[in-house]
Formats: C-alpha cells, sequence, structure tokens
C-alpha cells in the first residue's frame, strides 16, 4: 500500500521523495512547499485510509505512526 503511495507521489503529483525502508517499516517524506497539492493530499489521505484499516483489523502486526516533520 505505502509503495504504490511512493509510486503515486513520485510519478503522478511529481513529488521528490526521501525514502527509508527497513524491513518491516517505510519512512517517506516531502518538501513542505508540496504538501498542500491536491494530488498529494489525496495520495496520502488514501494511503493512511487504507493503512489505518488494515491496522485496525490486524493490530499485532501493522502499526501506523505518522507525524509531520518541519
Amino acid at each position: 500500500m505505502l509503495q504504490a503511495a511512493r509510486l503515486g507521489l513520485a510519478e503522478h503529483a511529481g513529488v521528490e521523495l526521501e525514502a527509508r525502508q527497513t524491513p518491516g517499516a517505510l519512512r517517506l517524506s516531502w518538501p513542505e512547499g508540496r504538501r498542500e497539492l491536491a494530488s498529494v493530499r489525496a495520495i496520502v489521505a488514501t494511503a493512511e485510509l487504507a493503512v489505518g484499516e488494515i491496522a485496525r483489523r490486524f493490530p499485532a502486526h501493522v502499526r501506523l505512526r505518522h507525524r509531520r516533520v518541519t
């Protein structure tokens, strides 16, 4: 799910991403100036909804954490 968001942000929204991936975790960040684009907001909101639902159903295995970095 997050890989799809990563591709959408990079390819569809044209956002330069900083990605850090380790086994079981993916951390994405992008420039603050791009955060309010409608395409970025839609992609991120959809990923949050999907991963949040998976985390709700499988709390022992999936956790969603997000924070705004300034």
